[in-house]
């Protein structure tokens, strides 16, 4: 249990910082949906 949370730590890393920038800027999701309009 301790090698798969070693090795899944730099993938929740990566999730979370997506994550929060999702959160915290907004533009970055609805730039495709702009690009529709």
């Amino acid at each position: 249990m301790e090698r798969i949370t070693k090795l899944i730590w730099p993938f929740m890393l990566i999730l979370i910082v997506d994550l929060m920038l999702i959160t915290y800027i907004p533009q970055i999701v609805m730039f495709l949906p702009n690009l529709m309009k």
